[in-house]
């Protein structure tokens, strides 16, 4: 690896280590104002901190324009050409393209080899995608250090799909897997009106499932949420056949027949109930949790 790569990215990993540890003052500081706001010494630290907080914060983009401008020099050049190239596909699906950055970048594998990537990083404003800690969009296309060697289609916190040697990795292919990630962002043309003409569905959908965890399925229900884009309705109940202690009371083995039969048994019933609008449905999860929870979410296509 490039030595400027590495000392950078070390440098850089140190900076970020300090980042979280002074915003984890910063939360501190907050405390004691809340519990001593007559003492004004938390002004001073206040301050101090967010200073603090500035530097690392700048220290770490001038690290990270550093390596980026290393990358964009070194890449090869058929993966430049390829993240460039999705990029535009992408954009030009967008209402407002200035929210798509492509960043080149550089870092390292586990057999200490660099490995090259291209960020199609989608900056939303909203949280339409639920992110932790984010409201950016992370694709990234990964190549070795020759054009020949394994490229990676990578979709931030969604998914990976693996692309060997030989197989062909198309711009086309990856704007369709980034666009599959922003079905129901307003961000993109068409989707404010997609998700509203979902509108109708996803409540009658909503209503029966409320209607149903309402009708005995389980206790202590929780109540039904739509997700903003309106693909996503959500549930959960109480299960009247499962321990609260979960596998700690009967075993792992036994447990894992009686969550199957659970899951069985909870598809079936609200398969059955949403029969009329199985066309308009693209899945169905069922997943459990602590204290004999289960969780439904319905995904609309």
């Amino acid at each position: 690896m490039n030595p400027i790569v590495k000392e950078n990215l070390d440098a850089l990993g140190v900076v970020l280590a300090a980042l979280k540890a002074a915003e984890a003052a910063q939360k501190s500081v907050a405390q004691i104002a809340e519990l001593f706001p007559e003492d004004k010494r938390h002004l001073r630290a206040k301050k101090d901190v967010e200073g603090m907080i500035a530097r690392f914060e700048k220290r770490a983009e001038a690290v990270r324009k550093s390596v980026r401008a290393v990358a964009s020099k070194e890449m090869p050049p058929a993966l430049k050409k390829l993240g460039e190239a999705s990029a535009r596909i992408v954009a030009a699906r967008m209402v407002d393209p200035s929210k798509l950055r492509v960043i080149p970048w550089v870092g390292e594998t586990w057999e200490k080899k660099p490995i090259y990537s291209v960020f199609l990083r989608i900056e939303s404003g909203d949280r339409v995608f639920a992110y932790t800690g984010t409201n950016v969009l992370d694709v990234s296309v990964e190549g070795g250090a020759d054009a020949g060697s394994e490229i990676r289609l990578r979709l931030g916190r969604v998914g990976c799909v693996g692309m060997r040697k030989g197989e062909v990795v198309t711009p086309e292919f990856v704007a369709v897997e980034t666009l599959k990630c922003l079905v129901g962002w307003p961000g993109i043309k068409g989707e404010a009106e997609a998700t509203e003409g979902r509108r109708g569905r996803a409540e009658e959908i909503a209503r029966i499932m409320q209607k149903l965890v309402s009708g005995g399925i389980g206790f202590d229900r929780d109540k039904v949420e739509k997700s903003a884009d309106l693909r996503k309705i959500s549930t959960a109940y109480r299960s009247h056949d499962l321990p609260k202690e979960g596998e700690r009371a009967v075993g792992e083995g036994r447990y894992s027949e009686m969550t199957s039969k659970e899951f069985t048994s909870a598809r079936k019933a609200f398969e059955g109930a949403l029969i009329a609008h199985k066309d308009q449905i693209e899945g169905i999860e069922i997943h459990d949790g602590e204290k004999s929870w289960i969780y439904i979410t319905v995904t609309l296509k």
